[in-house]
């Protein structure tokens, strides 16, 4: 039990530093180097997804089973949340159109 809830409080910390870390990266310091600016990389959502993708399976490897799969369930719905706050968040041209 003990085991559990130590690799829970761990994808926490981890899932919480990979997204501020991700978002420092790509949104607040750009820190980006030029022959890296393609998807996965420059994209929020995609290297937020890919890094939690990654640390999940790095976790599989050590044998932390509960950890891995928190972690690609933290990936998924976070990734999906990200997505409805990114259409909620953009108008069409047609709208834009219409504003001016």
């Amino acid at each position: 039990m003990f085991i559990s809830m130590e690799q829970l409080i761990i994808t926490f910390i981890l899932f919480i530093g990979t997204v501020w870390g991700v978002w420092l990266v790509t949104e607040r310091f750009y820190l980006v180097p030029a022959w890296l600016e393609y998807k996965p990389f420059c994209c929020r959502i995609c290297l937020t997804f890919w890094s939690l993708v990654g640390e999940g399976v790095l976790a599989a490897l050590g044998g932390w089973w509960i950890a891995a799969i928190a972690l690609w369930v933290l990936a998924t719905l976070n990734a999906v949340a990200m997505k409805v706050d990114q259409k909620n968040k953009t108008i069409s041209l047609d709208e834009y159109d219409k504003l001016g």
